[in-house]
């Protein structure tokens, strides 16, 4: 047999097989789409005196108590200003909606009357 037929051969046998395996090659969604919209900023701030420390202790006591009872809680802190501010960036659309409804509940009665700002569903200021 020629060598030219032997390489057409080799690439038909190929294309064969490809084209078997192919439809048993799996496809894969994003994870979680249905929570796209469980995210959250708590903004502490400061009126010149630094910002609220009982309230920078809220926030990591909520998030340790969630971390303990084996949810993960994904955020980012994010320094702003001169005096301590921060964002503290929850990205949470891996949790089951009633447990980050429990978890944004809790963490907003909590700081409540403290000096931060709750922002739902606005995207988180960048690293200046």
């Amino acid at each position: 047999m020629p060598k030219k037929n032997i390489q057409t051969s080799i690439r038909y046998s190929f294309l064969i097989a490809m084209l078997i395996m192919t439809p048993g090659c799996k496809i894969t969604k994003p994870a979680n789409t249905n929570n796209a919209d469980q995210y959250f900023t708590v903004s502490l701030y400061s009126i010149g005196t630094g910002i609220d420390q009982l309230a920078k202790n809220v926030v990591v006591n909520t998030i340790d108590k969630y971390t303990q009872k084996g949810y993960v809680i994904s955020y980012s802190a994010v320094p702003w200003g001169r005096e301590g501010e921060v964002d503290y960036c929850f990205e949470l659309q891996k949790l089951d909606g009633k447990v980050y409804t429990s978890f944004f509940d809790e963490i907003s009665a909590l700081l409540k009357d403290k000096q931060v700002h709750i922002k739902e569903k606005v995207p988180c200021r960048s690293n200046y």
